[in-house]
């Protein structure tokens, strides 16, 4: 027949299995934390520019959202189909705060005034495309 288990035993074996609950419970997270900060994406930039498009003659600017001073303040508007740079600006930096964003600039791209489908390409970033054109 089988060994009855002393008291001590048992009280061990509860102690074991409640330090792999302690180590499930608080470890585990930690580990989690640290290995998805370590692969979480640096240095994020958003740009925002009106979707429905511009009018040839208006104003044209979109926002450039960062999370670090950029260094680079060149900006780039390509042509959506052929990916050709047609336009070339320079940001500025904007005293506008978006939520926790620490760093706003402004692209103003008025003097683009040929009608087509473009986006605007940053650091390696593009917006989403927009248009330009007289029906809009």
């Amino acid at each position: 027949m089988g060994q009855k288990k002393s008291w001590i035993g048992t009280h061990f074996e509860g102690l074991f299995h409640f330090k792999k609950f302690l180590i499930i419970i608080f470890i585990f997270p930690i580990i989690y934390f640290f290995n998805w900060a370590a692969t979480a994406p640096a240095n994020i930039v958003y740009i925002r520019a009106n979707q429905v498009g511009y009018l040839p003659g208006d104003l044209k600017t979109a926002l450039i959202l960062s999370d670090y001073p950029v260094k680079d303040m060149n900006f780039f508007i390509k042509d959506l189909e052929y990916k050709k740079v047609v336009f070339t600006g320079e940001l500025k930096k904007s005293d506008l705060n978006y939520g926790d964003v620490k760093f706003c600039y402004s692209a103003d791209f008025s003097k683009l005034n040929k009608p087509g489908a473009y986006l605007i390409s940053f650091e390696g970033n593009n917006s989403y495309s927009f248009k330009i054109g007289k029906y809009i």
